[in-house]
């Protein structure tokens, strides 16, 4: 990840390229990071136009990438809500908070897999 980081002239490719790195190695289905800003929160999915709800901002999915978590946890996806991505059986949502070396929250990597 340093080498691409390093490599990186553009924010977008290199979260994309971490987000399909971290989806691969935790087996999940879908995958994308969160970018907290002042006035919310903006999502890089490792496949764009991967089935993300729109909008974000008001969606279900958006109010959960924009919360700055302390730490790694699971989440269901909401009864009636559709699943992420293509693989319909998305029902879990994996939420790791991205940190500064000086804690401050940058964003959060989340993973969608279904129940095993």
């Amino acid at each position: 990840l340093a080498v691409d980081a390093a490599r990186s002239r553009h924010l977008p490719d290199f979260l994309r390229k971490f987000t399909d790195r971290a989806k691969r190695m935790l087996a999940a289905n879908w995958g994308a990071v969160s970018v907290f800003h002042q006035r919310g929160a903006e999502l890089y999915a490792a496949e764009p136009d991967s089935g993300l709800p729109s909008p974000l901002d008001s969606g279900w999915l958006g109010q959960i990438v924009s919360k700055r978590i302390q730490e790694a946890r699971v989440q269901r996806i909401p009864a009636g809500q559709n699943a992420i991505g293509e693989n319909k059986r998305n029902r879990y949502l994996i939420l790791m908070p991205i940190r500064s070396s000086g804690s401050e929250h940058l964003g959060m990597l989340c993973l969608a897999r279904e129940q095993r």
